[in-house]
């Protein structure tokens, strides 16, 4: 297999992770609907603990946990470790936070920066170079966001939160020469304890544990997508160039939009219209420039 040939299969594979991650994070919120009398930090706090387990166990049955775990035994990666759990961690927390303190346009808005912060990044920090097609399609993301901005008249310490601490964590990722199933097992085990805390403090359970069957099996359930979303979202982050990373994240906002309207019943907010046909703008942009590309034979990686 040449090089090039290597780098357009590591490049699919990435597309695909990419697409699995925002399917996989667009059905969440249609899961929770079965969790509805769950505290949000509670649920969290499940996630966190049933992840740690079902990875963990994966991994033992596989005769790979102790090669997992191994990274804890050098203090050299602790730094790392210690500062990939407080980013996730803190993102996590904002995800169900913001909702409860009234500032879900906030979250919105921090989800709708975030692919740009990545795409910048990946151009003027990892100097990768994007098509004509990425910088129209990453020209109409900003417009959709500027407008967005200008009619919700500020931008609020939430979407800042989501929109540079979730870059700063990919760039760990990428930093830290960990497998991926590895780092991320650790960084639920460091997070354990709040997890267990949070359980306890906001369910009023005496362990995470103290629920019917039913009730643990759609803990585990949560766990399991939130686990395999992740690893696919980190998976893609570690095969695709950051720059095209940050354009497919725009993907999941409009699947979550089809569920939220689909499944959960949520009405869009009139003053989004414009925005969201923006952001869809922009992924047809994307896939039209992949089709050509595809069927002219190029050589040159798929887009989307």
């Amino acid at each position: 297999m040449t090089t090039n040939t290597a780098k357009i299969s590591t490049t699919s594979q990435g597309v695909i992770f990419s697409i699995c991650s925002a399917i996989i994070f667009a059905a969440i919120p249609a899961y929770l609907m079965l969790l509805q009398n769950t505290n949000g930090y509670a649920a969290i706090g499940q996630r966190i603990i049933w992840t740690t387990l079902l990875i963990a166990t994966a991994l033992a049955a596989a005769g790979r946990l102790r090669q997992a775990l191994k990274p804890l035994l050098s203090v050299q990666a602790w730094p790392g470790l210690l500062t990939g759990a407080l980013l996730v961690g803190v993102q996590w927390g904002v995800f169900v936070w913001a909702p409860m303190m009234g500032d879900t346009v906030g979250l919105a808005l921090g989800y709708s920066l975030l692919p740009i912060s990545l795409v910048l990044i990946g151009r003027f920090y990892y100097h990768e170079n994007l098509s004509t097609a990425q910088w129209l399609a990453t020209a109409v993301a900003v417009s959709s966001v500027i407008y967005m901005i200008i009619i919700n008249g500020s931008l609020s310490l939430t979407a800042m939160i989501v929109a540079l601490g979730y870059p700063l964590y990919f760039m760990l990722r990428r930093k830290q020469s960990l497998p991926i199933v590895s780092a991320f097992l650790i960084e639920n085990i460091l997070l354990l304890p709040v997890a267990w805390w949070a359980c306890g403090h906001f369910e009023g359970v005496n362990h995470p544990f103290d629920y019917t069957v039913d009730k643990l099996l759609l803990f585990a359930g949560l766990g399991l997508l939130g686990a395999a979303g992740m690893l696919c979202y980190l998976s893609a982050n570690r095969r695709l160039p950051l720059a095209l990373f940050g354009l497919l994240s725009y993907l999941e906002p409009p699947l979550i939009l089809l569920v939220g309207i689909i499944i959960v019943g949520e009405q869009i907010p009139s003053e989004n219209l414009f925005s969201y046909l923006l952001i869809g703008c922009a992924l047809s942009i994307m896939a039209i420039d992949a089709a050509i590309k595809f069927y002219r034979g190029s050589g040159t990686p798929p887009q989307l």
